[in-house]
């Protein structure tokens, strides 16, 4: 069964020109973009040059569906500008300088004009707009306005329109990177039709036709009955809110800290701190278990699967010292899953100020929560401040999901002499390895394609100064004898650019008490 009306539009070049209202290049083109080209080629399909009226039903039950999702050729804004000199609308002033025998010329009138295209690795542009029981009842009206489209962007941004219905199996198969409307400071804004910009068109365009009159020139009002939603690709990660404490001690005077290999004792005592702060405001038990301790029902009562992920990470950070030397434990993130709204990283901001940590031996206080600012420098190694960064390394080891050789192919290299079959050997313990270090990846949050074509290194020495081998970081009882590596990642998406996360980032199976804890890299 349908369950989307397609709009499809494919660029005849491998170029588009569009610029967003910052004026910078939009890519791929808003929902409002390809609204109005349909308005304009439905208005000359019918040859309604005043007034739209064959395609208005239409074109109005379009613009009050659901946001769409978009499904786009990958695109990259050029890297170098071009110049054009575009010739001022003076040509009358010209004229009156020529009739009274004076000289003048229009190339004297002429406005620099930067050019910055974006290329595009591919061609077609889907605007996916979900339907509801009633279906597509205007079908036919619309696919012969789409099919009429020849410009979207600038003149010379030729393309060819088509629009149908499609169900999500085809949805799934589409070429292209796939942007969804989401929520966030850091999705980026497209430009969406609303229930009146149709006729916020009609009111701009015949106000365009009646600018000149006996009055003089006429001002034609900007476009104004739209709003702008936010979009993310799926190979964008959206951001975990979290909250940023200083480690002192009790009398507040010099900073307290526990050796970078003792992570998990830290995250146990945050832990205890947030569990006695909820029970002081009495919060709900069944949350206190679940998303504060991170209880559940799977093996000693540890959250396992989705309800594992729908908790606290409490994430001590070592400190990294310029030239990104790892020293103490001095702080600590507490953060929420993925997806969270960032209302109970703000409640731990409140309520855990000024708690002290409690020693699990002797239940002495050893240090005080202090806030920290997100711009706090070693904090911005972690989170990787405003603008994120495309290459992170381990500043403690990461917890493979799994065992990363269960055919005993490192006992099969130690008695085999053949040069061939060691190589192959290596190679399947590699990719495993590989596989499970994106299964990681996928399981903190990450989406499949960002986990897929991410590039992966890893080695039991870390990537930094002042580490030690991953196999001498202390872990939960539940996780020895697991596999662990420092790894490097490079974030990259399908066209192979680079794409920019911000943190933190922490993957693996020790996740929830500071192992696999990632730091910005070069």
């Amino acid at each position: 069964m349908p369950s989307s009306f397609c709009l499809t539009v494919r660029f005849l070049q491998p170029y588009s020109h569009g610029r967003g209202a910052s004026g910078d290049p939009e890519w791929p083109p808003s929902p409002l973009r390809a609204f109005q080209a349909l308005v304009a080629a439905a208005a000359a399909r019918s040859n309604e040059r005043v007034r739209l009226e064959h395609a208005a039903p239409a074109l109005h039950w379009l613009e009050c569906q659901q946001t769409p999702s978009i499904v786009a050729a990958p695109g990259a804004p050029s890297d170098v500008k071009y110049r054009l000199y575009v010739p001022d609308n003076v040509a009358d002033k010209v004229a009156k300088s020529w009739s009274r025998g004076g000289e003048g010329s229009i190339a004297d009138y002429r406005t620099e004009k930067d050019v910055r295209p974006t290329h595009l690795m591919g061609e077609a542009v889907h605007y996916l707009f979900p339907l509801t029981e009633e279906g597509c009842p205007h079908l036919d009206v619309l696919a012969a306005a789409a099919r009429s489209i020849t410009h979207l962007g600038w003149g010379v941004d030729m393309v060819a329109g088509n629009a149908t219905l499609i169900t999500e199996e085809e949805a799934a198969k589409l070429p292209g990177e796939r942007w969804r409307p989401t929520e966030g400071d850091s999705a980026e804004g497209l430009r969406v039709p609303i229930d009146g910009t149709l006729n916020d068109l009609a009111t701009k365009h015949a106000a365009f036709l009646h600018r000149l009159s006996d009055d003089g020139f006429k001002p034609v009002p900007p476009l104004s009955a739209y709003r702008v939603a936010g979009y993310r690709r799926d190979a964008d990660p959206s951001p975990r809110p979290f909250a940023a404490f200083q480690l002192l001690t009790p009398d507040a005077d010099r900073k307290w800290g526990r050796d970078a290999r003792r992570t998990m004792e830290v995250a146990g005592m945050v832990r205890h701190a947030t569990r006695l702060a909820a029970e002081a405001v009495q919060r709900p038990q069944p949350w206190i278990d679940t998303f504060v301790l991170g209880h559940g029902s799977g093996k000693n009562q540890q959250a396992v699967g989705e309800e594992g992920a729908k908790r606290f990470a409490y994430v001590p950070l070592p400190t990294i010292r310029p030239p990104d030397v790892v020293g103490l434990i001095n702080r600590v993130l507490i953060v929420e899953p993925p997806g969270g709204t960032g209302a109970d990283a703000a409640w731990a901001r409140r309520m855990l100020s000024g708690r002290e940590l409690l020693e699990n031996q002797h239940h002495a206080p050893v240090a005080v929560l202090s806030l920290a600012p997100a711009t706090d420098w070693v904090v911005r190694q972690y989170t990787g401040g405003k603008d994120g960064s495309a290459v992170w390394s381990t500043v403690t080891p990461v917890v493979l999901p799994g065992y990363d050789d269960p055919d005993h192919l490192r006992r099969r290299l130690k008695g085999s002499t053949d040069g061939g079959a060691k190589r192959r050997l290596h190679e399947r313990l590699d990719a495993r390895v590989e596989g499970l270090l994106r299964k990681a990846i996928v399981q903190a949050g990450f989406s499949p394609t960002l986990a897929g074509c991410a590039e992966l290194s890893w080695r039991l020495v870390g990537f930094r100064p002042g580490l030690d081998l991953a196999t001498r970081y202390a872990s939960p009882d539940h996780l020895r004898g697991k596999p662990r590596y420092h790894v490097r990642i490079r974030w990259r998406d399908a066209a192979g650019g680079p794409v920019h996360v911000r943190g933190p980032v922490v993957v693996g199976a020790g996740r929830y008490c500071g192992l696999g804890l990632f730091g910005i890299d070069q």
